[in-house]
């Protein structure tokens, strides 16, 4: 092999690396969306009695912007590793970042409910209560490294009395839901139904500290 020959093959190979710097060899990340199924609450009051509330004004709650856990306000999905690593599933979204997720999926929980008007944080309205939400884990965990991970969601939530600020209840609504197998479209089906769970949850005690509120103040006015 001659001398040109050989600088001509250093030239191409070196060509070559250049190129591989600045082509994205990296899939287009894909989009998955959660729309878990909420069944609407029926206008009831503590005591079951659908009549007491006919003629009551419907409570107005306004959803204050949802906050998540540190490492959490991201749009990737989440996964946490056997060693507790908080990870990301490479190229895999939801189509905003979490905060933004949760309170879209809140919203529609909550408008299930019966004799409740709901807001977002953003609507010029003078609610009676305002809930706030925290979520604590959105996150898909591995036991074991190749084994279908479980998924676990926490929300902390605050019924708020907007005229003084006032807690009124608080409570936990959890969800965890083992994927059916170790592959995204089993992990996104185990998100929507640990989301509709945990969710759910929050529709109804939210309803509830309502309803006791409006009990403990002897009148039906704002209550559910």
């Amino acid at each position: 092999m001659t001398y040109r020959t050989l600088a001509l093959l250093a030239l191409s190979l070196a060509l070559t690396a250049c190129g591989g710097l600045f082509t994205d060899r990296n899939p287009a990340p894909v989009t998955y969306v959660l729309r878990p199924d909420f069944v609407p609450m029926p206008q009831t009051t503590l005591q079951g009695d659908p009549a007491a509330t006919r003629g009551a004004a419907a409570a107005v709650l306004q959803l204050a912007p949802v906050v998540v856990a540190p490492g959490y306000a991201t749009a990737a999905l989440l996964v946490t590793r056997p060693d507790r690593r908080l990870d990301v599933f490479a190229a895999s979204r939801w189509p905003d970042e979490l905060p933004q997720v949760v309170g879209e999926l809140a919203l529609g929980a909550l408008r299930g409910v019966a004799r409740l008007e709901v807001y977002d944080a953003a609507a010029p309205v003078a609610a009676t209560y305002m809930l706030r939400l925290s979520v604590r884990r959105f996150d898909a965990e591995y036991r074991r490294e190749g084994v279908a991970p479980l998924v676990r969601i926490i929300i902390d939530g605050s019924v708020v009395r907007r005229r003084d600020r006032h807690v009124l209840g608080n409570f936990v609504a959890e969800a965890t839901v083992p994927a059916g197998a170790n592959r995204m479209s089993a992990i996104v089906e185990a998100f929507e139904r640990a989301a509709g769970e945990a969710l759910t949850v929050t529709a109804e005690r939210t309803k509830q500290v309502i309803e006791t509120s409006a009990e403990g103040h002897g009148t039906a006015t704002g209550g559910l």
